[in-house]
């Protein structure tokens, strides 16, 4: 079995040094050994223990895609296959949806957490993360209550803050997954509305190869902010159509639709 594939990794491994190659190579040989013993994803029937083998791959090109001086390749790859494993014990093939489509969410989600709580090359203060994660509160209640994304100047002027100072904060907390917090989504008519646009990325209609498309961003951007949110919650936090009708104060049917026509007009804007 092929452990790496070189057509969708060669731009990324060149960013490695040769040590960190040998270490890739041996973390590599290292995870397979255990995934045959079975002493790694304990509790996988044989079927499901044989996708992740053979999905490991995709662990390993979405761990490269991290790579940064402050964390260890190997601690990657590891953290990657703990994702992909996630996601085959949750995998139903009868609902006849490719595995990368679930797996690919799950396996950027670990790493990001893991460079969230390990990797910050500047320490970011107990204090700056949870005025984030209070920002971050209130963004998605305003969103709910007034239909649009929450202006930076919006935001600051809640929490007392200058713009210069809020900047610094969502930077410093999510330097590595933000887009600018100047770039104008959608169609929202505020230019100085932001949103995190790689949450919205994930399994459905999105595949590893779409993930490096230049169009993607602009893709998504074209979508209003409501269908936005709604391909979010429904690939990337997996909420149910029900729910999301509910929080949005429309049909499950409505849902449905927003959901497929996404995804087409996705699907032509990257053709």
């Amino acid at each position: 079995m092929a452990i790496i594939t070189r057509t969708k990794t060669d731009k990324v491994e060149k960013k490695l040094t040769s040590e960190e190659i040998l270490q890739l190579k041996n973390t590599e040989k290292k995870i397979i050994a255990k995934l045959v013993s079975g002493s790694l994803g304990g509790g996988l029937s044989p079927e499901k223990n044989q996708l992740v083998m053979e999905n490991f791959p995709l662990a390993i090109y979405m761990a490269k895609k991290y790579v940064r001086k402050d964390v260890d390749i190997q601690d990657l790859v590891q953290v990657a296959a703990i994702g992909l494993i996630k996601a085959v014990k949750k995998y139903n093939p009868s609902r006849k949806t490719k595995l990368s489509y679930y797996a690919i969410p799950t396996i950027d989600g670990e790493l990001k957490h893991y460079i969230r709580d390990n990797c910050y090359s500047i320490r970011v203060s107990r204090k700056c993360v949870e005025l984030n994660a209070r920002i971050q509160k209130f963004r998605e209640d305003f969103l709910y209550t007034n239909g649009r994304e929450v202006t930076r100047t919006e935001i600051a002027k809640k929490f007392k803050l200058k713009l210069k100072t809020l900047d610094k904060i969502i930077q410093t907390v999510n330097a590595h997954y933000l887009t600018s917090l100047d770039a104008p989504v959608g169609s929202t008519g505020h230019k100085d509305s932001f949103i995190r646009l790689e949450e919205i990325v994930g399994g459905g209609c999105f595949t590893e190869d779409i993930l490096e498309r230049e169009g993607l961003v602009e893709a998504l951007r074209a979508l209003n902010l409501r269908d936005q949110m709604i391909i979010k919650y429904h690939f990337v936090s997996e909420r149910s159509q029900a729910d999301i009708a509910k929080r949005f104060n429309i049909t499950q049917a409505q849902v449905s639709r927003v959901i497929r026509n996404s995804c087409q007009k996705i699907a032509l804007a990257l053709a």
